[in-house]
């Protein structure tokens, strides 16, 4: 699938000696799809070596995408002036914030509340809500199976723990990304003979379209249109806001 996504991937490293910053030339290496900074350096008995590693990419979702260098350029140069330390005392914070709405304390069960929290804090790196054009793969952010795409299990499993734990603008722009998507969705059941509007919302996308591979699954586990229906009845029942539901004269 051709997506037309343009990003530009950065880094920068700082190299400190016993906390004091030290100037040493990285060895680069760098074609199109790969960069490394290596260092050598003798480091004397007790001495401590620590380097910061500043690292994100820019995307043409933010920037236009001949602007995508200068735009990473700018906010590397931005990271690198707050310093380590300083990004880390903010990362602290907002994860703070994120505990004290969304933690659950379960006692007797160590192993149990290691799970708990683990599944929180990837339900919170993977998605903040805030674009939706973007949704929740079933291996969220950092599994690579099915390649990011999003499943019925976002409204099944995902949008309950957003709709208690955030603010409502977050299980709506998951919701609101079915909706962009509704045109697909009526296209997808017109190929199976249906008509006047119905619907069928794809098992695996990343666009509107149906990705999955094996007809059986594509064409038959048609739960996934329940899963989403329930998800937006959920929503109003969770949050009395209506106005999700477009209005026709």
């Amino acid at each position: 699938m051709k997506t037309d996504f343009f990003t530009c991937a950065f880094m920068e490293s700082k190299v400190f000696i016993n906390g004091q910053s030290v100037l040493i030339e990285p060895n680069i290496s760098a074609d199109a799809n790969y960069a490394s900074f290596s260092y050598d350096y003798a480091v004397k008995e007790g001495d401590t070596y620590a380097i910061h590693k500043f690292g994100g990419y820019t995307v043409d979702r933010n920037h236009d995408k001949n602007e995508l260098v200068s735009a990473a350029k700018s906010v590397l140069k931005k990271a690198t002036m707050l310093g380590f330390n300083e990004l880390l005392e903010m990362q602290k914070a907002a994860w703070a914030k994120i505990w004290n709405m969304a933690d659950i304390t379960i006692e007797g069960d160590v192993k149990a509340q290691q799970g708990i929290r683990f599944n929180i804090f990837h339900l919170n790196q993977t998605y903040s809500g805030k674009d939706a054009t973007l949704n929740i793969g079933p291996k969220g952010f950092t599994g690579e199976k099915y390649g990011g795409s999003t499943y019925w299990d976002t409204e099944a499993y995902c949008i309950p723990f957003y709709m208690a734990t955030k603010d409502q603008g977050v299980a709506r722009n998951l919701l609101k990304y079915r909706y962009n998507h509704l045109e697909k969705a009526i296209e997808n059941a017109q190929k199976l003979g249906f008509s006047n509007g119905a619907a069928l919302y794809p098992m695996v996308t990343m666009n509107g379209e149906e990705s999955h591979n094996e007809w059986e699954i594509t064409f038959e586990e048609i739960h996934r249109n329940g899963a989403i229906a329930f998800a937006i009845f959920n929503y109003y029942r969770y949050t009395n806001d209506f106005s999700y539901i477009p209005k026709w004269d």
